[in-house]
């Protein structure tokens, strides 16, 4: 307890953090005390195993316990800053109900009998369980990791080289060297096998199979899936260990870009785990390949489940909260709920900026997502100054997101264009346009924004032709990015469309309008604000036409409507509306 109130104080969401963090740490030590009591009682007491088995679950405990000490030891220098950090160590104790498992501890390779090298296994595992809570704090240093599992493989008692070499994957997987960590992965599930270690076995399976998906070797995930899954099922699927498949199956579908195979795996997992902070961890993935196929309501209500989850569960704290917090708001955005999005835009920075500081990497991320919603419903000076503050953060961070950084020029040039001064919109968009093309390739999808900007502008400023360039890519762009049917394909439509109508194609920009609309109508995850804008470019293009002008006026009304519908943020354009319709009688 007194570890927790160093590291979290008493004060408001940090010692709400504290408060849960420390009954799990305090659930966690009651277990270990029920578990060694256990173990104990049936060797001597019910006779129901040998003290042969006995010692290998007490070495197990004192592992955990070991484990769980040098968590607390390490909580008052982690400090608020890492409450998520401190989370994560606490999920990552050893599981005591494999200490107790007869079966498994039977199955596993014995430890030698020399006191020598049983006094060097140890040396070597305290070595291990230092790593485990070093890392928490910082990367963890390779090259001594590595000496480490060279020391082991010297030992040669195959549990040990298992152990060391997995959490060199891991460490190797963290420092983005994926190729160097799959060999590792490689290596350590071989030895888990070795040493009869089937649990952790699945646990590096799944591992290699993640990071063979990051490689984009689909195929290999697969294949690596299928190994772990056959031993899940001789373990009689434990539930710890069928999440670990799913989620590795749904990263797998997502590197494979098959979202809607994504949905039923986090659906599954969601439905299958007993476990509430699994719950919350499988409900907020959930939402993130249900927003990519447009289903945006539905993202917000499982979304919105993790957040009403996740502070009775007593996993993650306010700096979770806020990322979800973040995401929420752009699902909302997105869903055309201005108000419900600009208020959690607002709770993420509030959050962000009370436990990360004023210069946090954090906080930048939480201002750039509040202040393009604020750009999008025209408050255009919160909009730069959001932006600008974003970015001076970034700036003075040594390592700062580069690909954030160009987000946010590229925003700025937004802001620019919506305030009408368009030779300068260009300028940056042109610069953040080249400058992600070079970092990330010409597929980008935040290219797809880019160019329906310089497009935007080019027609503002008189170029139609260089317009429909920018836009044509742009639609192309988008529909091989998210298909043909997808609501971000929509803005980029319209874009085309007023541009064909300034240049004189009034048939190809009508056609591209009647396009967007039949699709607002049969998807409801359109944006209420793109399809009345395609409504009321429509009913102006149709004008021309007398036989057309019923449908016109009731294109323009159905415009105003969804404007005032949108609330007092689309305000402008619900008179610019009503005022085409005073106009045309």
């Amino acid at each position: 307890a007194a570890a927790v109130e160093v590291a979290f104080g008493d004060a408001g969401e940090a010692r709400a953090a504290g408060a849960a963090l420390r009954a799990r740490l305090d659930g966690y030590a009651r277990g270990w005390s029920l578990a060694h009591q256990g173990a104990c009682r049936a060797t001597h007491v019910d006779r129901a195993q040998s003290v042969e088995l006995l010692d290998r679950q007490m070495a197990c405990l004192d592992r955990a316990r070991a484990r769980l000490d040098g968590v607390v030891a390490w909580l008052p220098s982690a400090g608020v800053a890492r409450v998520e950090a401190a989370s994560r160590a606490v999920d990552e104790l050893p599981e005591l109900a494999h200490c107790t498992d007869r079966a498994a501890q039977a199955a596993l390779t014995p430890r030698p009998t020399d006191p020598s090298v049983r006094a060097e296994i140890d040396a070597l595992h305290a070595r291990l369980d230092g790593f485990v809570v070093e890392q928490y704090a910082a990367p963890i240093d390779l090259d001594a990791l590595r000496a480490v599992v060279d020391a082991a493989a010297t030992v040669g008692w195959a549990p040990l080289r298992a152990e060391a070499t997995r959490l060199y994957g891991d460490a190797l997987w963290y420092a983005g060297r994926l190729a160097d960590a799959d060999l590792a992965y490689r290596d350590a599930s071989r030895l888990a096998l070795e040493a009869g270690d089937d649990a952790a076995a699945v646990k590096v399976l799944t591992s290699l199979a993640w990071t063979q998906a990051s490689l984009d070797r689909v195929g290999d995930a697969a294949a690596t899936l299928a190994l772990a899954d056959g031993l899940i099922q001789k373990l009689g699927s434990p539930p710890a260990l069928v999440e670990l498949s799913l989620e590795a199956a749904a990263h797998g579908a997502i590197a494979a870009g098959d979202d809607a195979r994504a949905v039923e795996l986090y659906e599954r997992e969601v439905a299958s785990t007993p476990a509430a902070c699994v719950r919350v961890r499988a409900l907020s993935n959930l939402a993130h390949p249900l927003h990519r196929l447009g289903r945006h309501r539905d993202a917000i209500a499982r979304l919105d489940e993790a957040i009403a989850l996740a502070p009775t569960a007593q996993c993650g704290a306010a700096p979770a909260h806020a990322a979800r917090q973040r995401l929420r708001a752009t699902m909302l955005f997105d869903a055309g709920e201005i108000d419900a999005a600009l208020d959690a835009a607002a709770r993420a920075v509030a959050l962000d900026e009370a436990w990360f500081g004023a210069g946090s990497a954090e906080l930048a991320d939480s201002l750039h997502m509040a202040a393009a919603i604020a750009q999008r419903v025209g408050r255009l000076d919160e909009a730069r100054a959001g932006f600008e503050r974003a970015g001076a953060i970034l700036d003075a961070l040594p390592d700062a997101d580069p690909q954030l950084r160009l987000a946010i020029d590229g925003n700025l040039a937004i802001v620019e264009a919506s305030a009408g001064r368009f030779d300068a919109a260009i300028a940056r968009g042109t610069a953040a346009l080249r400058a992600v093309e070079q970092a990330s390739g010409p597929d980008d999808s935040s290219i797809v924004e880019l160019r329906v900007l310089l497009g935007y502008c080019e027609r503002h400023r008189g170029d139609a032709d260089a317009s429909a360039v920018h836009l044509a890519a742009a639609v192309a762009l988008a529909e091989r990015l998210y298909g043909d049917a997808h609501p971000a394909v929509v803005n980029p439509r319209i874009e085309l469309a007023l541009t064909e109508l300034a240049r004189g194609r009034r048939a190809e920009g009508v056609a591209l309008l009647e396009r967007v609309i039949a699709g607002a109508e049969a998807n409801p995850d359109v944006e209420r604000r793109f399809a009345a804008e395609a409504r009321l470019a429509l009913a102006d293009a149709l004008w021309a036409t007398r036989a057309a002008r019923p449908r016109a006026r009731a294109l323009a009304a159905a415009a105003r409507d969804d404007y005032a519908a949108l609330g007092d943020a689309f305000a402008p354009q619900r008179d610019d509306a009503a005022a085409w319709l005073a106009a045309h009688p």
